[in-house]
């Protein structure tokens, strides 16, 4: 049972990476702005989408950088998925696919 509720976990967490990265590339074709007053500082107004902190933004821009490492990443879970289809059963991350 712990296997599976890891392995569930480890995918859930490739996906999240995945769309993060996906989030990272839509904020760098448009670009967040701040606004400012008149005195240089930063007003509330922000051009981040509703629930993108800019702690995020930056975090998801710098995933958008490394999308090889990603793809990588993608590969192994969907090698893991093939091998939990061809088996039948949940196959842990530290498994390795023997046919």
């Amino acid at each position: 049972m712990r296997l599976i509720k890891i392995s569930d976990a480890q995918e859930l967490g490739g996906a999240l990476l995945d769309a993060e990265a996906r989030i990272g590339i839509l904020l760098k074709e448009n670009p967040p702005t701040s606004l400012r007053d008149e005195f240089g500082r930063l007003s509330r107004k922000a051009t981040l989408p509703e629930g993108i902190s800019w702690n995020l933004s930056s975090q998801c821009q710098q995933l958008a950088e490394h999308l090889a490492l990603i793809e990588q990443v993608n590969v192994v879970r969907d090698l893991r998925l093939w091998c939990s289809y061809t088996t039948g059963t949940k196959v842990p991350m530290d498994w390795r696919c023997r046919e």
